[in-house]
């Protein structure tokens, strides 16, 4: 009888034991890849089950996380019985530094080290600074951290955050049946190397130069004007002077596109005159 209760509370013990685990960490997580490695666990006895779903949620977390509410969600989410013994801040580096160049239109897209760790690892008395001098435009940079006096280098590629306008569908490559509700007002990211168009009011007067992604910000060289005027066609000319205006025929002696100076000539006056294209056929005249 004896010898069961010692077996029995032998097995009991045994168990507590094995369900005991406990995660100790830095106390601050500067996230620079993705998915974090171990670095950023200091001790543990926990299995390596618990381990690894534990490095895979502090991948993808974000904030403060309390140790308490921490063991809770491991006990509910995933019947793991887990002890913290520390708060961990997780911060992403990307933000960090975004937040360091005091620009809130630049946006850093990646970043890379040959720091060794997925992350750097700090205690709430260490000292994290971030020095960059041609960091204020986009760009592939080589980014200074220093981490209690000493230095870190990190690389990263820098995009900036513009307005401008998005294609809400695709667009094959030379169509001319453009207007603007296939265009939506919005903020995007990228290189900055490139101008965005934003002559949205006169698009139908444009065409595509080549295929165009729906989601993509519209570019000024995605698309070019197209031809409203064709050599030796009759067009309709506005001819303004002096506040007066008058309505005629002539023929373009040259081909044109929006905002052109084409020649034209008057077969009734035997007049050659210089006028701006405004439209499909369309010349404006100013004397």
């Amino acid at each position: 009888m004896l010898k069961t209760l010692f077996l029995n509370l032998f097995l009991i013990t045994s168990t507590a034991l094995s369900k005991e685990c406990l995660m100790q960490t830095s106390e601050r997580v500067f996230k620079i890849n993705k998915i974090l490695d171990s670095s950023f666990i200091k001790s543990t006895n926990c299995p390596d089950n618990a381990k690894n779903r534990f490095i895979k949620f502090i991948s993808s977390a974000s904030g403060r996380l309390n140790p308490r509410h921490l063991s809770q969600l491991f006990e509910s989410e995933y019947g793991l019985s887990m002890k913290f013994s520390n708060q961990i801040e997780v911060v992403d580096a990307k933000d960090f530094i975004a937040e360091s160049l005091n620009n809130k239109d630049l946006v850093i897209d990646s970043l890379s080290s040959l720091y060794g760790n997925a992350s750097i690892n700090l205690e709430n008395n260490d000292t994290l600074s971030v020095e960059c001098g041609n960091c204020d435009r986009p760009g592939d940079k080589n980014i200074k951290l220093l981490i209690n006096g000493k230095t870190v280098w990190l690389s990263g590629k820098i995009k900036i955050k513009r307005k401008g306008f998005m294609v809400k569908t695709d667009i094959a490559a030379f169509s001319e049946n453009l207007d603007d509700s296939i265009l939506e007002q919005t903020y995007g990211v990228d290189s900055g190397k490139v101008a965005l168009f934003s002559d949205v009011s006169n698009l139908k007067f444009y065409k595509s130069r080549r295929p165009i992604r729906k989601g993509s910000l519209l570019k000024q060289n995605d698309l070019v004007l197209k031809n409203l005027i064709k050599y030796n066609n009759k067009v309709d000319v506005l001819i303004k002077s002096d506040g007066l205006s008058l309505k005629t025929k002539a023929i373009a002696r040259e081909n044109g596109k929006l905002g052109d100076l084409i020649r034209l000539f008057n077969s009734k006056t035997k007049k050659v005159l210089t006028g701006k294209v405004i439209d499909q056929n369309k010349v404006l005249v100013e004397l």
